[in-house]
């Protein structure tokens, strides 16, 4: 049998359905690319595969104690934890279980079923590294580049240490089946030849939602896409995917033009039929009418949808005044350290007003670290950021825009539309902004606490 699968799965997410008669199953050994537009459900559905919501009609079948690891967009670490104590949690927390049931074994009045709870608990603790899991933790961080933080607090590493912290956390609770929720977030150059290969030695079946169209083509073999509510399956990679859905929409399209044509028909049929009816009192033309009339609403229900056209794509461009200044931004001599953790000591670089860069450089080399500096400092006003010789200094006609890595700018608790008031913009002149971005106008009322990953991002 499958490791899971969905049955007919229905959602709504507020008072929209997000989820229609869905249906899925995975396989042990499969490797899948889950992909969608932003705000489709993808994020939805990993949280009902791991157990996380049960908020869902429908079926969702499972192999007995199917053990699901799940790596979400976004992962913060507990507070006070190092990186192999986090690892450790899982084994940690079974340990307490089998001492308590240990202690409740060796009393006068077990529970009936407390033995066989017991054996299937040690199983699980033993599936997780039993005493040997914290040996085995340092050997996954070590194996992930991690080795030389496993002691450090997990709250200090950058967003792509994070990430992949979060991975090897998912890797020791010896999962069957690992959910990946865009675990290429963040990731430099050398963390995602990792994570291919990561993912192509695993030994669990793997669910992997991502947009990188690279990555899918390297590790996966099979592709569910999610649209309109359900999902569609398609055998190979994201290339082989996109020219099998270019050809279904084409049979689909050729499809729909013939049932539309044949629908057309009958419906001229069934309105002469009316006419006939009305003007005559024979019975037999009002069966004949009811006969057309029925055959028209079985076609309809049989009839292939509309295919739907190719996704519109952002029509983006970051104009921005001319600036009186040669330099939009010099740094010279900056530092910078977390405790006895040196990132950065003299680094020094010029922008030229117009140019663009990119700033390159592994996880945990400082490069958020720099732009937290760089917008703080260009905040303190042009004689701070200038004039005095500061490490970071922003020319002074130059405004700063800053689209954050964990998206700090862009906080729940008010809609889209009350954001922009805040900024000044008047409901239509953020709509004509929003629509280069692909958001419809229902977005000015949507919370931003409910946007999916990507929307934020966008937004």
């Amino acid at each position: 049998m499958p490791l899971i699968e969905l049955i007919n799965v229905e959602k709504d997410w507020g008072e929209e359905p997000l989820f229609s008669r869905l249906n899925l199953k995975i396989e042990e050994g499969d490797r899948i690319g889950l992909v969608g537009a932003n705000g489709c459900g993808k994020t939805s559905l990993l949280g009902i595969l791991s157990g996380l919501d049960e908020d869902f009609r429908g079926r969702l079948d499972r192999i007995p104690r199917l053990r699901i690891g799940l790596v979400p967009q976004v992962y913060e670490p507990p507070r006070g934890l190092s990186c192999v104590e986090v690892l450790l949690e899982a084994a940690r927390r079974l340990k307490t279980e089998l001492s308590r049931l240990e202690e409740e074994l060796a009393g006068t009045a077990p529970r009936v079923g407390a033995l066989e709870e017991y054996g299937e608990l040690r199983l699980s603790y033993e599936a997780v590294g039993g005493e040997g899991a914290e040996e085995q933790a340092r050997r996954l961080l070590a194996q992930s580049g991690l080795g030389a933080v496993a002691d450090s607090s997990a709250l200090s590493l950058s967003g792509g240490e994070k990430n992949v912290l979060s991975l090897a956390k998912a890797l020791a609770q010896a999962p069957q089946l690992l959910l990946l929720d865009e675990p290429g977030n963040h990731l430099d150059f050398a963390g995602l030849a990792w994570l291919e290969d990561f993912i192509s030695g695993q030994r669990a079946a793997v669910l992997m939602v991502s947009h990188n169209r690279s990555l899918l083509d390297r590790t996966v073999t099979r592709i569910v896409e999610l649209e309109v509510g359900r999902a569609s399956d398609y055998a190979g990679g994201y290339s082989a995917y996109r020219i099998e859905k270019l050809a279904r929409a084409a049979g689909q399209g050729r499809d729909w033009q013939a049932d539309r044509k044949k629908i057309e028909r009958l419906e001229a049929l069934v309105k002469r039929f009316a006419e006939i009816a009305a003007s005559r009192p024979d019975p037999a033309w009002g069966k004949r009418l009811r006969a057309r009339r029925s055959q028209l609403e079985r076609e309809k229900e049989a009839a292939a949808d509309r295919p739907a056209g190719e996704a519109r794509r952002m029509s983006v461009a970051f104009g921005s005044s001319e600036s009186n200044a040669d330099y939009a931004l010099v740094v010279r001599g900056y530092r910078k350290a977390y405790g006895e953790r040196l990132l950065l000591e003299d680094a020094g670089f010029d922008l030229l007003a117009g140019e663009r860069a990119a700033l390159l450089g592994p996880n945990g080399s400082g490069k958020t670290s720099f732009l937290r500096d760089l917008v703080s400092r260009a905040g303190a006003g042009p004689e701070t950021r200038w004039d005095r010789g500061e490490p970071i200094r922003v020319g002074p006609s130059m405004r700063l825009g800053y689209c954050a890595q964990e998206e700090v700018v862009v906080a729940g608790g008010r809609t889209v539309g009350e954001e922009f008031l805040a900024l000044g913009a008047k409901p239509e002149e953020a709509f004509r902004l929003l629509r280069l971005y692909l958001f419809e106008r229902s977005i000015l009322d949507a919370d931003l606490a409910l946007l999916s990953g990507g929307e934020r991002n966008r937004l």
